[in-house]
């Protein structure tokens, strides 16, 4: 709203704009289109603590597990991904986001793209399996109090409680175990496809076809966060002020940004970003 009003000059969003955003928004630019830059990746961790085990689990099992049809840790169906591994005979506690959440809305609609078997959808997470907690911080403090316990949650906040015996899952969409990693989502954004919106530099992900993506190497299991701004219709000053900060911060991604959980950009999407801003009018 403080963008398509002109109190700010870009906007930050999980979202890209709705249909009836668009035209306020073009109102705001002086008539010129607004553009999506995706440039801020936060990769959605599988975070569990069962101690003694790395896991590895496919995109059916996980949906299987956050239904409650998986309901035991040495379930046959994960005992045939984990080949050798100790799984105990220990009930399976699913932690959920409480809360209205992008992350909830985002991982509800990979579980239906990437299996088939996930009927829910929206920012709030079905109540009917597991237990509920609040926010990013909540989900990640209760899987690491209760040995046997799996959640979703944004990669940082599962990090921050390895000391504590919570572990990432590698997950397996479809061409072999993948461990969450820069490599690993770097390929996944390498291979984004967007939608089409008349301009190469107006880049909304289509969320669809990452998340039923199943390309080797790559975990599509990610979060777009969008700048979003004026592809003209700043005054002279305000567009030079823009397009510094944009490139400001394309150029200074470090250690710190992977450190708070998210994926420094590089590569082919990072050109494509670079492009974008030097394009802005």
């Amino acid at each position: 709203k403080a963008f398509t009003n002109g109190t700010a000059d870009f906007a930050g969003s999980d979202s890209a704009l709705k249909d009836d955003e668009i035209e306020p928004a073009k109102q705001r630019c002086e008539g010129n289109e607004a553009w999506h830059l995706p440039s801020t990746i936060g990769p959605v961790a599988i975070a569990y603590k069962l101690d003694g085990v790395d896991l590895n689990l496919s995109t059916a099992n996980l949906a299987k597990i956050f239904k409650g049809e998986i309901k035991k840790w040495n379930d046959d169906a994960i005992a045939a991904e984990n080949e050798g591994a100790n799984l105990p005979d220990k009930n399976i506690t699913v932690i959920f986001r409480s809360d209205e959440s992008g992350t909830s809305d985002n991982f509800q609609k990979f579980l239906a793209g990437a299996t088939g078997n996930w009927e829910g959808k929206g920012k709030q997470f079905p109540d009917s399996v597991g237990e509920g907690a609040n926010g990013s911080s909540g989900v990640a403090d209760q899987v690491a109090n209760i040995d046997g316990a799996i959640t979703y949650v944004e990669a940082g906040f599962a990090h921050q409680k390895e000391a504590e015996g919570v572990k990432i899952a590698k997950i397996d969409f479809g061409s072999g175990p993948v461990e969450l990693s820069s490599e690993t989502v770097g390929t996944a954004l390498e291979n984004l496809k967007f939608k089409d919106t008349g301009s190469e530099y107006n880049m909304v992900v289509d969320s669809s076809a990452l998340f039923e993506s199943k390309d080797a190497g790559a975990y599509p299991l990610i979060l777009t966060t969008y700048n979003i701004v004026c592809s003209a219709g700043y005054d002279e000053e305000t567009s030079k002020l823009v397009k510094a900060f944009f490139t400001t911060v394309l150029d200074n991604q470090n250690a710190d940004l992977e450190n708070a959980g998210f994926i420094p950009v590089t590569g082919t999407h990072l050109d494509r970003l670079k492009a974008a801003v030097d394009a802005i009018a």
